[in-house]
């Protein structure tokens, strides 16, 4: 057995573009590994087995997908792999990356996500460059758990904790941390570490599914003026709820609703709230029984939740703690 398996998903790093459409196909795993090769003169056959659960657009994504490529992380685990990379498309590699963080903890080799901002042979692409970058983290063997290995345009590649990682810009493709990323690889790739990087070692305990996941029924809202806020029922899970970015919400519009989710008892989780001075409006949040989730992406809270309830554990109970470690 060799040391790292690599698990293909398709996504931009595993299609063509042709007449305009990118397509995902099956031959372009090779053409990635051909590129590696090339460029960096590594045969990544020699020291890595491969395994492709699935072969999708990102955007495809949903709870049957995941659970196969969770599994399939779980079985090269057992298998007794040193390190795992995973190509995966940019459009969801936010989610995928934070259910394999709350999937498996911290604890676990080495798991590196990869993607490409532009199908491999587009000169503007940046997928073989973050291949390398997982490789020499899995050879640096810094630590454990999820992590995902990019190059935003000009900048070096960068290594992201797997459920720190906030949304995309709209119409961009750069992935940014929503606090600091780990480091970075310089032009000999050397690893610089983040002098104000931080993470408790303890703060994720493993939530893994048995079973194969299926809609949360997680209602997500984020903030607009002019809300209209949707009618609740006892379906309802949970609620994930964005602020703006100085951590405020309109309580006029919003009240009525939060009054309704403790009347239903539905846990409603607050993201984008910070520590230190807050706005008047931000203080009333009290009255209503909102459990804060400062410093945590609505991504990876939003996943965390997902699995929680696929663990048959009650959100309102397990959740709010477990989010609020430094991860």
């Amino acid at each position: 057995m060799k040391k790292i398996k690599m698990i293909f998903t398709g996504g931009t790093i595993g299609s063509t573009l042709n007449a305009g459409v990118i397509r995902p196909d099956g031959e372009k795993p090779r053409a990635l590994l051909e590129a590696f090769r090339e460029k960096y003169h590594v045969d990544f056959t020699e020291f890595a087995d491969y395994d492709e659960p699935y072969t999708i657009l990102s955007e495809h994504l949903d709870g049957a997908h995941l659970s196969k490529l969770i599994r399939a992380v779980a079985c090269a685990i057992s298998q007794g792999y040193r390190g795992i990379i995973i190509t995966h498309g940019t459009d969801t590699l936010q989610y995928t990356a934070a259910a394999l963080g709350y999937a498996f903890g911290i604890g676990s080799v080495p798991i590196v996500l990869v993607s490409s901002n532009y199908p491999i042979e587009d000169p503007r692409a940046n997928g073989v460059e973050n291949l390398y970058g997982a490789v020499c983290w899995l050879k640096d063997s810094f630590a454990g758990g999820v992590w995902v290995s990019y190059k935003n345009e000009g900048a070096p590649v960068q290594i992201h904790r797997g459920s720190r990682l906030l949304a995309h810009p709209q119409g961009s493709d750069r992935v940014e941390s929503v606090s600091q990323n780990a480091g970075f690889y310089d032009a000999q790739w050397k690893f610089s570490f983040n002098a104000d990087y931080t993470e408790k070692k303890d703060a994720i305990l493993p939530l893994f599914p048995e079973k194969e996941l299926t809609s949360p029924n997680i209602l997500w809202i984020k903030p607009h003026p002019g809300m209209v806020y949707p009618a609740l029922t006892e379906g309802v899970a949970g609620i994930i709820h964005e602020t703006y970015h100085s951590g405020t919400l309109n309580l006029d519009e919003a009240g009525a609703f939060f009054r309704q989710a403790q009347e239903l008892g539905i846990p409603v989780f607050v993201t984008g709230t910070a520590p230190g001075d807050i706005y008047e409006s931000a203080a009333d949040f009290q009255l209503y029984d909102l459990r804060l989730v400062p410093g945590r992406s609505a991504i990876s809270v939003y996943m965390k939740l997902w699995l929680t309830l696929a663990c048959g554990r009650n959100p309102a109970d397990t959740v709010l703690p477990a989010l609020g470690g430094d991860i």
